[in-house]
């Protein structure tokens, strides 16, 4: 007999994280500095770093730790029956950070619907440093529309299908975006 978790209807969470608005700029400002590292051969047909911002520059640190906090947060709120896809209850599992990319919309720039099953992920988020509600995040599994505005964060479990439709706003778009991780007993003990 085989066991078979279904979901029918994903879950995500968006919430405003209330950072300042001159760390934003400042974070917005690294952004650009580190620049497109990925050329469009990603899903996100945008300017794009690295999968490891994290490693590149120490200016997002208290970000990508008030983005830890809130997802670990979340997780302890709905951890009432989290499975993993072999079953196995999830209970008092620590999140970590695995992988954290900028991405800079300019007029035309999109991203395909894709999910994040092969980076081997748990939850996937974004994060809206500069944004406008006319170029929102599609969660394409049922089409739910997350409309983006300044210092909105969304999460989500990352085998949930997403894309963004061409950003036609004035100003380019500007987000910080990643995948979390659950963080193994084995990994525990070696930290």
């Amino acid at each position: 007999m085989d066991k078979f978790i279904v979901n029918t209807k994903s879950q995500a969470t968006s919430l405003k994280l209330g950072i300042p608005e001159n760390y934003r700029k400042e974070c917005i400002k690294e952004i650009y500095r580190l620049g497109d590292s990925m050329n469009k051969k990603t899903k996100v047909q945008a300017i794009m770093t690295t999968y490891k911002i994290f490693n590149e520059s120490k200016i997002f640190d208290t970000l990508l730790r008030n983005i830890l906090k809130i997802a670990t947060k979340i997780k302890i709120e709905e951890d009432r029956g989290i499975y993993d896809n072999k079953g196995t209850y999830l209970n008092n599992q620590s999140l970590i950070l695995k992988d954290t990319w900028g991405a800079i919309y300019e007029k035309g720039h999109f991203t395909e619907s894709h999910d994040h099953i092969s980076a081997s992920s748990y939850l996937s988020f974004v994060y809206y440093l500069q944004a406008e509600p006319n170029t929102p995040l599609i969660l394409s599994d049922d089409n739910q529309k997350i409309l983006p505005e300044n210092d909105l964060f969304a999460i989500f479990p990352s085998y949930v299908r997403h894309k963004v439709p061409t950003h036609e706003g004035p100003e380019d778009r500007i987000v910080l975006a990643g995948n979390i991780n659950l963080l193994t007993e084995k990994e525990n003990l070696n930290n």
